[in-house]
C-alpha cells in the first residue's frame, strides 16, 4: 500500500482502474485491488466461515430478546458492543454445523438460580413454571418489581428443503409481578411466521433465562441460563 502525498487531482476514495484509494486515520493510501483466487478454499477455511456465520446468527437472535441486550452491555467491556460480547462468549460453543447445548443467552456469572417445575414448548406457546426464587438472592424487591422470561429456540432437522439447516426463533413473555416467596409462571405465544418456521423442523432446543426489571422496565438481574 502506498501513501498518497500529492493530491492534485483531488481527494480520491474507492476504485480507480487497477487501484483502490482508501482514507485511513486522516491519510490517503493507494492499494492494488484484491485478486480473486482461482483456488478452492481449504475445508478448514470453509468450516471457519460456517462457524463464524452461525455464531453471528445465534448472537443476533439473543440480541433481539428485549432486556438481554442491556444485560450483555453491563457484562462486557466498554470497548465492546453487547452483540460482540454475546458473539465472543458463545463462539467456543459453536461448531460449523451446530450451536451446542453449552451455548447461553446470558453471561455465565452472577445469574441467580431457578428451579423449574414445568417447561412446555409445543410450537404455539412457551410455558415455564418455577418454584419460589427465595430471598437468598441479591434481588431487591424494592427496586425490582417485575420478572420476564426470554428465550431463543434452535430449530434443526428440517422437513422442508426450502429452509436453512438451522433457524432461530427469539421470544419473551409479558412481565410478571415479582414475588420471591411464591411459585411463578410465564407464557409466551409463538406467532405467525415463527410458528410456521417451528413446524418446518423436527428437532428443537430452547435456551431460556429470566430477567428482573424495575418499574420502568429496565433490566436489573438475570437467572442462570437453562435449556430444554
Amino acid at each position: 500500500m502506498a501513501k498518497v502525498r500529492d493530491q492534485h487531482v483531488g481527494v480520491l476514495q474507492g476504485k480507480l482502474g487497477p487501484q483502490v484509494f482508501k482514507l485511513l486515520r486522516g491519510n490517503h493510501f493507494a492499494a492494488r485491488l484484491p485478486r480473486l483466487s482461482s483456488k478452492e478454499p481449504k475445508q478448514y477455511v470453509l468450516n471457519q466461515r460456517l462457524r463464524f456465520g452461525l455464531t453471528a446468527r445465534f448472537s443476533e437472535a439473543v440480541h433481539q430478546v428485549p432486556g438481554l441486550n442491556e444485560i450483555w452491555d453491563l457484562a462486557t467491556p466498554n470497548s465492546m458492543s453487547p452483540f460482540n460480547g454475546i458473539f465472543k462468549h458463545n463462539y467456543k460453543n459453536v461448531i460449523p454445523t451446530d450451536v451446542l447445548d453449552s451455548a447461553t443467552i446470558v453471561p455465565l456469572t452472577d445469574g441467580f438460580g431457578v428451579t423449574t417445575s414445568d417447561v412446555t414448548i409445543d410450537g404455539e406457546t412457551v410455558t415455564v413454571a418455577i418454584d419460589p426464587i427465595g430471598t437468598i438472592t441479591r434481588i431487591d424487591t424494592n427496586i425490582e418489581k417485575f420478572i420476564r422470561l426470554g428465550y431463543v429456540i434452535k430449530c434443526t432437522d428440517k422437513n422442508d428443503d426450502n429452509y436453512d439447516n438451522i433457524m432461530f426463533i427469539s421470544g419473551f413473555s409479558s412481565n410478571v409481578v415479582l414475588n420471591l416467596a411464591n411459585p411463578l409462571s410465564f407464557t409466551s405465544i409463538i406467532y405467525d411466521s415463527d410458528r410456521d418456521i417451528y413446524s418446518k423442523y423436527d428437532t428443537h432446543l430452547t435456551y431460556l433465562a429470566l430477567i428482573t426489571l424495575d418499574a420502568d422496565d429496565n433490566p436489573i438481574h438475570f437467572s442462570k441460563g437453562f435449556t430444554t
